[in-house]
């Protein structure tokens, strides 16, 4: 499949960062239990995570363009080259902002 796996004939949208989200549960009453992926947790306890003693929470997670590493969407701001966010995608400029 790939990074390009969705790209469309002539499809620029289809090159720019796809933001992953990922749904985290916490147990909030038994600190050392440890935290799962919302499905993985519902496979492993065979409950859904109710409140309030599960705490569910979405990380999102995108690969950075410039240097393919898994980034934080929130830390993108901080980004010379982040323009912004449209939908699922995250779209950055080439040479960055100079100031």
């Amino acid at each position: 499949m790939g990074r390009f796996a969705d790209r469309k004939p002539n499809g620029v949208d289809s090159l720019l960062p796809r933001i992953r989200k990922v749904p985290i549960v916490i147990d909030t009453e038994d600190s050392y239990s440890p935290i799962f992926v919302k499905d993985e947790f519902i496979k492993q306890s065979g409950l859904q995570p109710d409140p309030p003693r599960y705490r569910t929470f979405t990380v999102e997670i995108v690969a950075c363009a410039q240097d393919g590493e898994p980034t934080l969407v929130s830390e993108c701001g901080t980004c010379s080259r982040f323009v912004r966010r449209m939908g699922d995608r995250v779209i950055c400029g080439e040479g960055g902002i100079r100031g």
